[in-house]
């Protein structure tokens, strides 16, 4: 099993993303070429270099198209993305395995109360030749039925109800962190070794009171305390 509470520390300590990779130059004795690098440049105007070669004569990194393309996208944020997806869809899921549960009980107690019905009407035509309170009988089996069904339907509607406040509620929580998200792009500190932290959005001190209450210094934490 996947541990997304490492998999999320591993990401945040990474370099930020988006990455590309450098196409090969045409110098005879290259250095660095062909590097996997941030597709922003830092304050001396290159990208940062995630992994690169190294040597006089380094030609590159070996690895098929597929797997460059591959590393390239899975940086930090879209990592981080993926995780939080996952873990929206096990809320979801919790959920849906609630109403599912609550659903099949339902179902078992109209099962059980229309078998009983059938009993009951079956017992009751019998019960015609034999007695003269047939027709007594045979109300009052209709009334249990009708009591069975209204009872059934109630549950059922009880049911629907509750699910379309679950669908509701998963909507409204990935509508939350697709804003979360957005937020959290804006809100990010300045890069280090240039002075004092910043936030990038607004100028103040890092963390600014908006990244600490959408959680985006935890991986700051977590490299100070690291270090």
């Amino acid at each position: 099993m996947i541990d997304l509470d490492e998999l999320r520390r591993l990401a945040h300590r990474a370099t930020p993303g988006p990455w590309e990779w450098e196409e090969p130059s045409d110098d005879s004795y290259p250095v660095g070429d062909e590097s996997l690098v941030t597709t922003w440049n830092e304050e001396d105007g290159y990208p940062k270099s995630v992994v690169t070669s190294w040597g006089h004569d380094a030609d590159g990194v070996t690895a098929s198209a597929e797997d460059r393309a591959f590393i390239a996208a899975a940086y930090p944020q879209a990592v981080l993305e993926l995780i939080e997806r996952v873990r929206q869809a096990e809320k979801i899921s919790s959920k849906c395995d609630e109403h599912l549960s609550t659903y099949s009980k339902v179902r078992a107690e109209r099962d059980a109360a229309t078998e009983e019905a059938f009993k009951k009407a079956a017992a009751f035509d019998k019960a015609v030749a034999l007695s003269e309170r047939r027709q007594t009988l045979l109300e009052e089996a209709e009334a249990e039925r009708d009591a069975a069904l209204a009872r059934t339907a109630e549950l059922e509607e009880g049911l629907r109800l509750r699910h379309r406040q679950g669908v509701s509620q998963g909507r409204t929580i990935l509508a939350l962190e697709s804003r979360i998200a957005e937020a959290a792009k804006l809100h990010r500190p300045t890069l280090p070794g240039f002075g004092p932290k910043s936030c990038v959005h607004d100028g103040r001190a890092w963390p600014c009171p908006d990244s600490i209450a959408l959680g985006l210094d935890e991986g700051e934490n977590d490299g100070e305390s690291d270090a």
